[in-house]
């Protein structure tokens, strides 16, 4: 076997000192290349989830309750012809009672805490 020499020992650890402040250096820079694209991520995702669907008692109008994905926190569209109103507290429950094909209420119970909405077609 070959000793090894003072040399050989010191070019081992440089080598070894370089590889640590690549790993280093990605350590940091990966992280701030790939923050505007998480970033980016958050505020353009948008998904919709339809949580409840109801037609008046002749098939005359529709209201939609849906709750929309957003950035930082989710609300609740409640749409019915060409308008929409939008919640920001998230029901546990959701109840639509049609009082006649153009007038309808919006029921929303978050715990023993209840809304209603009333709803008017034009």
């Amino acid at each position: 076997m070959n000793p090894r020499t003072d040399r050989e020992d010191e070019i081992e650890i440089e080598q070894t000192k370089n590889l640590t402040r690549v790993g280093c250096l990605l350590a940091v820079v990966i992280p701030i290349l790939l923050l505007p694209f998480i970033i980016g991520w958050l505020f353009f995702r948008t998904g919709e989830t339809t949580l409840e669907v109801s037609s008046s008692p002749h098939d005359v109008h529709t209201i939609e309750v849906v709750k929309v994905d957003e950035f930082p926190d989710p609300v609740v569209d409640i749409r019915y012809g060409d308008q929409v109103i939008t919640k920001t507290k998230i029901p546990d429950e959701i109840k639509i009672h049609w009082d006649d094909d153009e007038h309808a209420t919006v029921i929303f119970t978050k715990g023993d805490r209840k809304q209603t909405i009333p709803i008017t077609f034009d």
